[in-house]
């Protein structure tokens, strides 16, 4: 679309030419507009669209699958009436509330809890696992000492311990 000529926007908006002018030049460097050396200035056309390039994921990762992808488990809609179990805490209704505040204050009221816990996890746990992990052993072979049970915080914590130490220190993970 063309832009009206100077005298008529000095006119329409009562500026000066001097004010006009600035802001046809603010115009264009911005890429709004357009300046034709005997045809006048026109309103630039939205820049296309580009497309974006994934051929790189096709080298990297192989020809995607034919047909529709199935969504995950986990970008799937569930029923509003289905117990969601991947937070590790069962359904209020299910749950001993009041026990479990009980339990809650006694616990916020001990000095523990102001204290971290050792790195390698509560010395009675690493024993409890130990223990379950000696009565499941073989005969003949040396059972799992306290020492010998590591404590974490969950599965992607265990696996990267278990990667660093099969790879090594400095090493690329």
């Amino acid at each position: 679309a063309r832009v009206p000529s100077n005298r008529a926007l000095m006119a329409e908006y009562g500026a000066s030419p001097v004010t006009v002018q600035k802001a046809m030049q603010q115009l264009v460097r911005l890429g709004l507009v357009e300046s034709r050396p005997g045809a006048g200035t026109f309103v630039r056309a939205a820049p296309a669209a580009r497309t974006a390039d994934y051929g790189w994921q096709t080298a990297a990762l192989g020809t995607p699958p034919t047909g529709l992808l199935r969504l995950s488990s986990t970008q799937r809609t569930v029923a509003p009436d289905a117990i969601g179990l991947h937070s590790g805490y069962p359904a209020v209704d299910l749950l001993p509330q009041r026990l479990v505040r009980q339990a809650l204050v006694r616990a916020a009221r001990s000095d523990a809890a102001l204290i971290r816990s050792p790195a390698a996890g509560l010395p009675e746990l690493q024993a409890w696992f130990a223990g379950e992990l000696a009565s499941a052993a073989p005969v003949g072979s040396t059972p799992a000492s306290a020492r010998d049970a590591l404590i974490i915080s969950g599965s992607q914590s265990g696996l990267s311990s278990i990667f660093r130490a099969v790879v090594g220190v400095g090493q690329p993970l």
